[in-house]
């Protein structure tokens, strides 16, 4: 990527083109970039990157247009640079793939799906965890008033409860000393 002679010719000042350079350098780093082209006027290559990087002749074309072009996986846009009173000094074209976004979207799919899996166990076992410790007792109440339907009066209720379920323990307990 050099400035040349012919870059001056078709109007391009150092600072802009330093500056497309610059920004197709930071572009360059992106795994979606797969090529950049600035052309002149008469669409001859001025800067290509990575060198060797070519337009197939009816992308070319397409984009010549206007045409936004999309083959497999790649996609192509091309923009015209104009001077400040409208003259067209060049285009440039871009390519850019989607398959890296396609692994990343899946790798933050699968990432997700863990995720929720790991808070739906942790869910599962907090909620187990709540049940078990709100039937235990009323269990206990359970057996014990079975007893005392048959007939055992010296069974008695140990449910160390705040809620509904020591009150119940403790009424039948308090039932079976009358």
């Amino acid at each position: 990527l050099e400035f040349t002679a012919h870059s001056v010719e078709v109007g391009l000042t150092n600072d802009l083109f330093d500056y497309i350079k610059k920004t197709i350098d930071r572009v360059a780093n992106y795994s979606i970039f797969e090529g950049f082209i600035l052309f002149d006027e008469d669409m001859t290559p001025i800067m290509v990157k990575p060198k060797g990087f070519e337009l197939p002749t009816e992308v070319v074309q397409k984009l010549i247009k206007g045409e936004k072009v999309v083959i497999g996986d790649i996609h192509y846009e091309a923009k015209v640079i104009r001077d400040e009173d409208g003259e067209v000094l060049g285009n440039t074209a871009i390519a850019c793939t989607k398959k890296p976004l396609r692994v990343e979207a899946r790798q933050a799919f699968y990432y997700a799906v863990v995720v929720g899996l790991v808070f739906t166990l942790f869910a599962l076992s907090i909620i187990t965890w709540l049940i078990t410790k709100m039937i235990k007792p009323l269990g206990e109440v359970v057996r014990v008033v079975q007893k005392i339907a048959q007939g055992d009066l010296s069974e008695t209720v140990t449910v160390d409860s705040a809620d509904e379920i020591g009150e119940l323990a403790s009424a039948t307990t308090t039932m079976v000393r009358k």
